[in-house]
């Protein structure tokens, strides 16, 4: 009969004294903390025993999924006239298995947002045009880091991307000249003409304020009047 199995990894197999079938134990090997084991098996007749050595060479399972390890804050701000190709953060993922089951691959969702992401490094970075004035005010971009094994394993972060508007526009008057005939007047305080301007930024930078230089007349700040 065989009677038994020794070595440092013996409690993590069973073997049958009957059969000599070697099995994992009910806390079977880890790869990440266990690559092979030599098992020594003894096997008895009574009244004279033979020794054997089994080495177990343990394979890697895609048992571990990414774990991210650098990574922004919840928000992100990100000026609108930063150039395509701009990268507004990073991160890091890592996993604990070997081979291709730790091989880490970054994605995006959705994918219809002006942003994209270097699948090997993690860098998010601008793929179009951003506009404050027309686009969208902020992005909720989910960053999915997902290993390459099979079936593959994965984790996500969401991150939000604040656009900060720019004063980017000048205004324009509606007019290139003005020309208004004045009749003499001792009346102060009237209207001479109404000029016009309009400014593309939105928010604060589209505030115009209208002022005359070196003239004997005054213009109202806020109207042009």
């Amino acid at each position: 009969n065989i009677v038994s199995i020794s070595g440092g990894c013996s409690n993590k197999f069973d073997i049958n004294s009957r059969t000599g079938e070697i099995s994992t134990s009910v806390s079977p090997p880890d790869r990440e903390q266990l690559t092979d084991c030599s098992l020594g098996v003894s096997a008895s007749d009574g009244s004279r025993a033979g020794n054997a050595t089994v080495i177990v060479r343990i394979v890697d399972a895609n048992d571990n999924s990414p774990v991210f390890v650098d990574f922004p804050a919840a928000n992100v701000f990100v000026n609108e006239t930063d150039q395509v190709y701009t990268e507004i953060f990073a991160v890091a993922a890592l996993d604990d298995d070997t081979g291709d089951n730790s091989r880490i691959v970054y994605t995006l969702r959705p994918r219809s947002l002006p942003f994209a992401v270097d699948s090997e490094n993690g860098s998010v970075f601008i793929s179009r045009a951003l506009d404050f004035d027309k686009g969208r005010k902020n992005y909720s971009v989910t960053v999915v880091a997902s290993d390459s094994g099979t079936p593959s394993r994965s984790v996500n972060m969401t991150v939000v991307v604040i656009v900060l508007n720019e004063n980017e526009h000048p205004p324009v008057f509606d007019q290139v000249s003005y020309s208004k005939i004045l009749c003499e007047s001792p009346d102060t305080n009237r209207t001479v003409v109404m000029v016009t301007a309009t400014d593309m930024d939105a928010g604060r930078p589209g505030i115009i304020t209208y002022k005359l230089s070196h003239s004997v007349f005054d213009v109202h700040s806020d109207s042009g009047r």
